[in-house]
């Protein structure tokens, strides 16, 4: 069985989370979760911009110190990564953005290091996770496909 939570992880509080995480792993037909992922560079740029005080009826509460390590402690390990820029540039299917925001982002690219860019294109996915107790260890552990924009972010020996 495969359990998708786009858009659920984010309003809920790390501790509920932990919840959902535990209850899941106990689900024998649980094989796989799909979870959105926002590395903390996004979360700091959605503070500095304010974004909680927008979203105030809906905040995004879930931010562990440690993304992989949370889910690592609840007995999940992240299989692979999509980002979603990759994902986007591979589809041919541009974010869309407001125009005023995409021609600052633009803008800011100019004067932006190639580190800091790779970061900023890494901040925000989905991750295909897997119980621990299913994990398949060694070389057959990676994605079935070498496509770039498919990582897989860590394995059950590490």
């Amino acid at each position: 069985m495969l359990v998708l939570t786009e858009g659920v992880l984010p309003y809920l509080s790390v501790e509920e989370a932990g919840s959902i995480a535990d209850d899941l792993k106990t689900l024998d037909k649980a094989r796989y979760w799909i979870v959105d992922y926002f590395s903390p560079e996004l979360m700091k740029f959605r503070r500095r911009r304010g974004m909680q005080r927008k979203m105030q009826n809906a905040p995004w509460k879930f931010q562990p110190a440690d993304w992989l390590a949370f889910f690592r402690d609840h007995g999940w390990y992240s299989r692979e990564i999509r980002y979603l820029p990759e994902e986007a540039d591979r589809l041919r299917r541009p974010m869309q953005l407001p125009p005023l925001m995409k021609a600052l982002f633009g803008l800011r690219r100019l004067f932006t290091s190639k580190a800091r860019k790779e970061a900023w294109r890494n901040s925000a996915g989905y991750v295909l996770l897997e119980p621990a107790s299913k994990a398949i260890i060694g070389d057959t552990f990676r994605a079935s496909t070498t496509a770039k924009p498919h990582r897989t972010l860590e394995t059950p020996n590490q």
